[in-house]
């Protein structure tokens, strides 16, 4: 037999491998190139510049929203519901029931950290198949979870490095305590200091809780990356309350 005959399935199968490595590099440069081109869309979004030129039009046109009081928050209720005090006392027969306006509280928009440079449009997140999900290249606020000036705890969450997802998250680490977070809605702009900076193992949920007071909790990875579960073994989580 030939010995040319011998070697061709040899000569074809090394085509063969080379050319399913050569295509597998390309889609996973082509992927890359795509994830970068979609966190440089997402650092690049002009929604603060458009969030501050309507407020600049909201109160040269004195119809800005004013700052709701203390004494006029609704109870803590779900996420996205405004909750309505129940009226108190009988009407006085023949005299005029004028209700009171309940303050509205605007689902987030827009977050940013001065301090360590975070800046990102915030977009809603849920739970999809039992699992908290985590929006890619933004900071993703949980709908169940309270909105920017109602009583309850607001949870912000955002990847720190993923190739796929981006790093929206990336400085939170470098947070300190009686740092300014800034959260913004349609409305108007709320301001929180961090009060706390942890570090929880990830499957820790308390974080979560919703309370009676008022204050914001953002997570992020941290630790090890655990190859078996797919995920970090730990979240850092960062907690501030209202500056006022």
């Amino acid at each position: 037999m030939d010995n040319r005959s011998r070697r061709r399935p040899s000569t074809f199968l090394a085509n063969l491998l080379i050319g399913l490595g050569v295509a597998i590099v390309l889609l996973a440069t082509a992927g890359y190139g795509y994830n970068y081109w979609q966190e440089q869309q997402a650092r690049a979004d002009p929604w603060l510049a458009r969030l501050e030129a309507a407020y600049a039009r909201a109160a040269g046109s004195g119809n800005g929203t004013p700052t709701p009081s203390a004494t006029a928050q609704p109870a803590p209720a779900a996420a996205g519901n405004t909750a309505t005090p129940a009226p108190t006392g009988s009407p006085t027969p023949g005299a005029t029931n004028t209700a009171t306006p309940v303050p509205s509280y605007p689902e987030p928009v827009g977050m940013s950290i001065p301090s360590v440079g975070i800046e990102s449009r915030v977009v809603s997140a849920g739970i999809k198949d039992g699992e908290y999900q985590v929006p890619k290249f933004y900071v993703g606020h949980y709908t169940s979870t309270a909105n920017p000036g109602q009583n309850g705890n607001g949870v912000y969450v955002g990847h720190i490095e993923s190739l796929s997802s981006g790093n929206v998250f990336a400085n939170l680490p470098k947070v300190k305590v009686g740092a300014q977070i800034r959260v913004y809605t349609d409305q108007r702009m709320w301001t929180y200091l961090v009060t706390q900076v942890l570090v929880v193992p990830y499957n820790d949920l308390s974080v979560m809780n919703q309370t009676t007071s008022q204050h914001i909790t953002l997570i992020t990875c941290t630790g090890d990356w655990d190859v078996l579960s797919h995920q970090y073994t730990d979240r850092l989580v960062v907690i501030a309350e209202p500056a006022s």
